[in-house]
């Protein structure tokens, strides 16, 4: 029935509120922070760590630099992947919570409160789950 993203905003605008506009931006920044913030920063010490000293053999340099992805890609999955883990639960409650109302809600409406729901009843294993997969 839409036929602009105009008809989208302005429906959704009147029929939910202001904000219903902002319906899911806690898990995009969260994405966003766990992005720049852990990526670039186990990235960049890393990086420093195992650079090669000048004039070394293609092989050293080789090395390290294979050691050096691993082990910033390792750490900073580490650190992500429960984040990444729960935006991905959080929305889908999200949807089925907004496909049938009616529903009691699995985890409280915030990302805090899933984190927590998720810890205090399947401890912190489950917050890594697939973890093993993903590496």
């Amino acid at each position: 029935p839409y036929t602009s993203a105009r008809g989208i905003i302005r429906d959704t605008f009147w029929n939910a509120g202001p904000l219903a506009l902002f319906t899911g931006l806690e898990c995009s920044l969260i994405r966003l922070a766990e992005g720049l913030i852990f990526r670039t920063l186990f990235h960049k010490q890393i990086k420093d760590a195992c650079r090669p000293p000048r004039g070394a053999a293609y092989s050293v340099k080789f090395q390290n630099y294979v050691l050096e992805g691993v082990v910033s890609g390792g750490l900073s999955l580490l650190f992500t992947f429960p984040l990444e883990m729960m935006s991905v639960k959080y929305v889908g409650e999200t949807l089925r919570i907004a496909n049938d109302p009616t529903q009691t809600p699995m985890y409280r409406t915030d990302w805090l409160g899933a984190i927590t729901h998720i810890a205090s009843s399947a401890g912190l294993v489950e917050m890594y789950s697939g973890y093993a997969i993903t590496v």
